[in-house]
């Protein structure tokens, strides 16, 4: 991942080079300058399922929604209409707007419409 694509508190997998050890938790300036630096590899986090019930959405038909946005977004599973043929990578798609397939992708969207951050459920930096 580049440093761009990334704002402090975003969830992310980062793997310290030195230590040999890799964990998920919400990155700081300490991370993203050890990744500008080569000391760790940040790698972004699948959305799933349950990492956007961790982030507040809920079910509502075919939609997830979260309560600080007034638009929902459709969980995309297969690449076509009768479900016969099923994506590598699920997404949630907001239409018109964004595909979103990574966990710091969605943050940084609810944030740039809302201009709130998403509480993670059960998340602890270690």
């Amino acid at each position: 991942m580049k440093a761009e694509e990334l704002r402090l508190g975003n969830l992310c997998s980062v793997y310290n080079k030195e230590y040999k050890t890799e964990k998920e938790y919400q990155i700081d300036i300490d991370d993203i300058v050890m990744l500008l630096t080569g000391r760790v590899i940040i790698t972004p986090i699948k959305l799933t399922p349950s990492w956007l019930e961790r982030m507040g959405f809920e079910i509502r038909q075919y939609l997830k929604i979260h309560p600080n946005m007034k638009k929902g977004g459709r969980w995309i599973t297969h690449k076509s209409p009768n479900h016969t043929k099923k994506l590598k990578i699920p997404f949630l798609r907001f239409d018109s707007m964004c595909d979103i397939y990574y966990v710091h992708q969605l943050q940084n969207l609810v944030y740039a419409l809302t201009g709130k951050e998403i509480e993670i459920k059960q998340l602890e930096k270690v």
